[in-house]
């Protein structure tokens, strides 16, 4: 599970931006939380607060750890304030009950400058462009350890793509399940964009043709009537292509035809739950997840998420989910820009699940 991560010079983060996700001692709704760590995190924040930009940064690590990323927004990638030229990156991990620490440089252009991973604070890999890399990891003491200075490749990629590393030692073992959890990751965005994601997959398919091919037709059906959307579906097609329409008395019509925003988000939830029932996913970030939903299903999708295994991270603009029968004060983050604080670190007061943590958000409780 990622533990901490740090962020500087990054788009919206001038400065260090620092996200922990380590646990507080309250002791109801346990399942928000798993080995001391928020297991299901929701952060909040006005517009223009770095919620999206949050989920660019910490899925920045995808981009050269692995094959999987894919149908990202275009960006600036610096600060536009900042004299530096490169971009720091921190993540902590604890994986294999071992705390992992990836630290790295970008330039503009995205190329790493340098990288070092810790295990349990000992040097496991450093790399500076330019130079050998130096690495301790069993299996790995043949490898022609001189990258091309020019080249964007990761030294820990060409490590993991280059070496038989013996599974005996424990840290060849975590190493491996760090560049697992990376694959496994995945961000997706609720609004506008269905084809905006980064990570688990280097290719997205097309969402109703998906379900069917999964032979997930009625599962959907009933995921939509759960939801709200009272409805029967068919199997129909639209231009030319098979897909799965709403069912009337005398035609099917396909759902990208008459579904409304709320539905068509609804159905990019489902394409992307049928990988995470599964257990598939090991970190997931939606961004704006619940923008058009009421706020009864916002809620349900958020017990739904708490149920599987996957590290979750939702950003949203609802505060009636701050309510500690749904999440807890450890696990409800706000974000201005420059920080991002979980609710209990933004005040003095003991907060108890008692508390209306909404009314107190509006009060202005958690100004920090």
């Amino acid at each position: 599970m990622l533990k901490k991560f740090e962020v500087e010079n990054f788009r919206r983060f001038k400065d260090t931006l620092s996200f922990d996700l380590t646990a507080a001692s309250y002791e109801f709704n346990n399942e928000c939380t798993k080995d001391g760590l928020v297991k299901t995190a929701l952060v909040y924040g006005e517009n223009a607060s770095g919620k999206s930009c949050l989920g660019w940064a910490i899925f920045d690590i995808v981009e050269h750890l692995t094959d999987n990323n894919s149908h990202k927004e275009p960006f600036n990638y610096l600060n536009a304030n900042s004299d530096k030229k490169t971009t720091m990156f921190k993540y902590t991990f604890f994986l294999n009950k071992k705390e992992v620490t990836y630290i790295y440089e970008k330039d503009e252009s995205h190329k790493i400058l340098s990288e070092t991973l810790k295990i349990n604070q000992k040097s496991i890999i450093e790399y500076q462009v330019g130079h050998p890399i130096k690495t301790t990891l069993k299996g790995s003491q043949h490898l022609n350890k001189n990258l091309n200075p020019e080249s964007t490749l990761s030294a820990l990629k060409y490590i993991y793509h280059n070496t038989n590393l013996d599974l005996r030692s424990q840290e060849n073992k975590t190493f491996y399940q760090l560049m697992s959890f990376v694959s496994e990751m995945l961000l997706f965005r609720a609004v506008l964009d269905s084809t905006t994601y980064i990570g688990f997959t280097n290719g997205i398919s097309k969402i109703y043709l998906d379900i069917l091919k999964k032979g997930n037709l009625q599962d959907f059906e009933q995921f939509l009537n759960e939801s709200g959307i009272k409805c029967q579906l068919g199997i129909t097609e639209n231009n030319g292509e098979i897909t799965i329409g709403f069912k009337f008395e005398t035609k099917i019509i396909p759902i990208s035809s008459i579904a409304s925003t709320g539905t068509k988000s609804l159905s990019l939830f489902y394409f992307w739950w049928q990988q995470l029932k599964e257990n598939k996913v090991s970190l997931l970030f939606i961004d704006e997840f619940d923008a058009s939903y009421h706020f009864k299903l916002s809620r349900a999708i958020v017990k739904r998420l708490k149920q599987i295994n996957s590290q979750i991270i939702l950003t949203t603009h609802n505060t009636a989910l701050l309510d500690n029968d749904l999440i807890r004060p450890d696990c409800g983050f706000i974000i201005d820009g420059q920080h991002i604080k979980s609710l209990n670190q933004l005040t003095d007061k003991a907060l108890r699940e008692v508390h209306n943590i909404e009314k107190l958000y509006r009060a202005g409780a958690f100004n920090g």
